[in-house]
């Protein structure tokens, strides 16, 4: 799950249920990730797709591991991965896993 620690920032997952507060993560496969990206709507009782531009605060943006496929955010990573900054164009953005460091 990607994240942004900002009061709009932004939040990447499969799928999240803001009801139930669940978010469904994307699965790494041979180490390669494509991640949806959301921003929380207007009135804060949502998301909806993200496809602007940004770049995201300096260290304030990573992502968050799990083993398994939902989480309640209840639940601990099992690592944290920090960037010093991710860029967004339309939307999309590309980082390495060497562009990180873990938290």
């Amino acid at each position: 799950m990607f994240f942004e620690e900002t009061s709009n920032g932004l939040i990447g997952a499969q799928s999240i249920d803001f009801n139930r507060k669940l978010i469904t993560m994307v699965q790494i496969s041979s180490g390669k990730v494509i991640i949806p990206m959301w921003i929380p709507n207007s009135s804060g009782t949502g998301v909806d797709s993200f496809t602007g531009d940004r770049v995201t605060v300096e260290n304030k943006s990573g992502l968050l591991i799990y083993d398994q496929k939902t989480t309640d955010m209840s639940n601990e990573p099992i690592v944290t991965i920090v960037f010093r900054t991710v860029i967004f164009v339309n939307g999309s953005a590309t980082k390495t896993w060497n562009d990180g460091r873990i938290q």
